[in-house]
């Protein structure tokens, strides 16, 4: 490993250096406390290996990484760097003028993960032009974020994965691929019971739609899910639905969530960071939602509460 290709990550490259085959990594924290696991570092590999093959990741190749290495996302990318002996730029994380701190010799960056609050603010720099390939992951994007990435002149990926995968294990191409994530090569997918997807034999919590060429396309999280007179809401597909129509409106954050019903055991309610037109929000929910979905209250919660990737901490009422 060629150190003086790597900058900004020097107390990471001296773990992985170390005699230990596992590295610490936190969990990001969205459903509870962040959690720590050990990565092997052989599963590292591996993974990287597989988005290299994937974008042409080589010695040639420039990466860039506005992301924390506290965190699986950083941490991949230097581990990607490693294996294909390309340069790689660790840069602060900053949600805005996220390349600001990138020397102008920089002429082409290969592969550059973001969160989706860091889409709008690339866009904006004058380096995006820069940019080959894009993934973007730690939370789920809105409408228009989608619409923002299909337009950009990078090529840009969504992303599937989690702390325990390494990263992702599926990508969906924006603009390109509709809703759905396709497998990286060699990752198997199934269903449990519950219509929770299993990635190579390991059970997770997220609802999917699978087809039988393993592509999937994701819904929402099982312990998300709302029961409202013996029929499943899922939340994050009914937001989705939403999205659009909400962002008309009102620049409003929201999420749905339940509280409990004596009528119907629980009842679906909407939850905003700051005041909005009640009446507009019933008539988008009551046109684009089934009428079991359909929110009974609207709460403002101006505190509500992220993850450092800016994904939600979701609480029922």
């Amino acid at each position: 490993m060629d150190r003086t290709l790597i900058h900004g990550a020097g107390a990471f490259l001296d773990l992985w250096d170390d005699e230990s085959p596992v590295i610490e990594a936190h969990t990001s924290g969205s459903t509870g406390v962040p959690k720590v696991i050990w990565l092997p570092k052989e599963q590292m590999r591996r993974s990287a290996q597989a988005t290299n093959s994937f974008f042409g990741i080589d010695s040639r190749s420039t990466l860039v990484c506005p992301l924390s290495v506290d965190y699986i996302a950083g941490k991949m990318m230097v581990v990607r760097a490693i294996e294909a002996g390309a340069e790689l730029w660790m840069l602060t994380p900053h949600r805005e003028s996220i390349l600001s701190e990138l020397p102008d010799s920089v002429e082409t960056i290969d592969l550059l993960p973001i969160v989706p609050a860091q889409l709008e603010p690339l866009l904006r720099s004058d380096r995006a032009a820069r940019v080959k390939n894009v993934i973007i992951g730690g939370s789920p994007m809105t409408d228009s974020q989608e619409a923002m990435a299909a337009d950009a002149p990078f090529s840009a990926f969504a992303t599937y994965g989690m702390t325990e995968t390494c990263s992702h294990v599926a990508l969906r191409r924006i603009g390109h691929d509709g809703q759905w994530f396709t497998p990286m090569p060699g990752v198997r997918t199934a269903l449990d019971g519950r219509g929770c997807l299993i990635v190579d034999g390991m059970v997770t919590n997220d609802i999917v739609e699978l087809r039988g060429d393993g592509r999937f396309r994701w819904l929402g999280r099982a312990d998300n899910v709302i029961i409202t007179g013996g029929l499943k809401v899922a939340p994050e597909e009914m937001e989705r639905l939403i999205s659009g129509g909400m962002a008309v409106v009102s620049d409003a954050r929201f999420y749905l969530t339940s509280r409990s019903s004596e009528l119907w055991g629980e009842e679906v309610v909407m939850v905003v960071d700051r005041e909005v037109d009640r009446s507009a929000v019933d008539s988008i929910c009551r046109r684009l939602l089934p009428r079991h979905a359909v929110p009974k209250d609207v709460i403002v919660d101006p505190g509500m509460e992220f993850t450092a990737s800016g994904k939600l901490r979701r609480r029922r009422l």
